[in-house]
């Protein structure tokens, strides 16, 4: 499929080159075209149907956002939507797990019993909470009683996955096991973005998304750039910051187990809030599969049947795959000179750790006698 083709847009990598040659997307800011000019209480169903993989977040991040333009003050999502992000966000995790792991691992550790996991996974997205039954089901995927992984990573995550790995059973851990030495490749140290722990850190960025048309494609924090994920989020205690693909696995599947756990409540692990920029603009942030997803809304007027003057929307994707962020760090440390099928791998590997929203292409190796860092 061509570029042009693709209205979501692909992230290219060229391995060996310096930033910000080595990554490069052809993403496009959706907002503006979306919104401006539209009925701002159809805007949260809008956007949650545009953006099939991760509509729920959109939903709800709009919604709270244009509640704020409405002058409704900083505001924390309720119990029920959080118990609707939790699912959710669970249902996206699951099939990152079942579906796009064995696919980008080249995995033959996958067999028939998969089929019922991923079935279960999408049932799990059904529903409002079932935390039986989702305990259950992620207990059988890793192969132990998911209360149980998760205390052993919280005590220590590397330690507890080399305990895992070695001895649990299921296709999971074996393939897992089987891509350790393409896994354990490390990863370069970016800044965690944690901006929404901070309302004037959230109103700084409100004001970036304002006054610059070209911030929500190539988005930096206080002129560097950050990476977001599940191993960042503000939950008690915070999360280390994984250093390779293998522990970003691992920190996705401890939050997995964190959002089915019966003490984690209506939202669990992740968090939701908005906040009042000025008349009639309110931004609201939401933590999703992939990380954090803001929104910024100005409605023409604060009445209930305003329409939408400007909508930014800032996704997790444009923060990772910066030209000069954490995934294009990874891909310019590749080097081109391996075998093709061994640096595919290892860019497999580092877009299972970033997970974009979009495909990626890795392009063709230079020519012979052509400078590799050009």
């Amino acid at each position: 499929m061509s570029v042009g083709a693709d209205p979501a847009g692909v992230v290219r990598l060229r391995p060996g080159q310096r930033r910000p040659r080595a990554l490069a997307t052809t993403r496009r800011a959706l907002g503006p075209a979306l919104a401006r000019g539209r009925d701002a209480a159809l805007l949260p169903d809008l956007l949650g149907h545009v953006f099939a993989l991760c509509g729920h977040a959109h939903r709800l991040c709009a919604t709270l956002a244009i509640g704020a333009a409405r002058g409704c003050g900083e505001a924390t999502a309720g119990a029920d939507a959080l118990r609707v992000l939790r699912a959710q966000t669970l249902r996206d995790h699951a099939r990152e797990v079942c579906l796009h792991w064995p696919a980008a691992l080249r995995s033959g550790a996958v067999d028939a019993g998969t089929a019922s996991l991923c079935a279960g996974a999408a049932a799990l997205g059904a529903a409002d909470r079932d935390d039986v039954g989702a305990h259950a089901w992620l207990s059988t995927l890793l192969g132990c009683r998911a209360a149980l992984w998760l205390r052993g990573w919280e005590r220590d995550p590397q330690a507890w996955m080399r305990a895992w790995l070695a001895a649990a059973p299921g296709w999971l851990a074996d393939m897992l096991a089987q891509a350790g030495p393409v896994l354990s490749m490390a990863l370069p140290p970016v800044e965690p973005l944690r901006v929404h722990a901070d309302p004037a850190a959230l109103a700084d960025l409100g004001a970036a998304l304002r006054d610059d048309a070209g911030f929500c494609l190539a988005p930096t924090w206080r002129e560097r750039c950050a990476e977001t994920g599940c191993w960042v989020r503000l939950r008690p205690g915070g999360t280390p910051l994984a250093a390779t693909p293998l522990m970003r696995c691992g920190a996705r599947l401890a939050e997995m187990a964190a959002l089915v756990s019966p003490a984690a409540g209506g939202g669990g692990a992740l968090g939701a809030g908005a906040l009042v920029l000025g008349p009639c603009e309110g931004l609201a942030w939401v933590e999703m599969a992939r990380g954090l997803l803001v929104h910024r809304v100005r409605l023409e007027a604060r009445r209930a049947d305003a329409r939408v003057e400007a909508l930014d929307l800032l996704a997790p994707t444009e923060w990772n795959f910066h030209p000069h962020g954490a995934a294009a760090r990874a891909v310019e440390a590749l080097d081109p000179a391996v075998p093709r099928a061994t640096l595919e791998a290892r860019a497999a590997a580092a877009m299972l750790a970033y997970d974009p929203c979009v495909r990626y292409e890795l392009e063709a190796l230079p020519l012979r006698g052509e400078a590799l860092h050009a």
